[in-house]
């Protein structure tokens, strides 16, 4: 494999490696935890309403708000690691 074509794939893999870390290094600098997403936002809207009654409870919650966090984190970098092999494939594959 020519050097510039490793070069390339070592950034690109870099950069994959790299949104995970700057996740949870934001998360942590910035304090996550203190905020309400739009999520909390609209189930609190919901449940202001008269009558409101859940369908169904989860089956499992995470022990604390924070393994919650790192558990979106993860599923967002294995997301972003599909999406960017599926691209890298698809690109080698029709290079050929």
């Amino acid at each position: 494999m020519p050097r510039a074509k490793k070069l390339r794939h070592l950034l690109l893999l870099s950069a994959v490696a790299l949104v995970p870390i700057a996740g949870v290094i934001l998360f942590y600098t910035v304090g996550g935890l203190g905020r309400t997403g739009a999520d909390e936002q609209a189930r609190q809207a919901v449940q202001d309403l008269h009558g409101y009654h859940p369908w169904f409870e989860p089956f499992w919650t995470p022990p604390t708000a924070t393994m919650e966090a790192l558990l979106f984190i993860g599923q967002a970098a294995a997301g972003s690691a599909l999406l960017c092999f599926a691209i890298v494939r698809l690109r080698t594959r029709r290079n050929r």
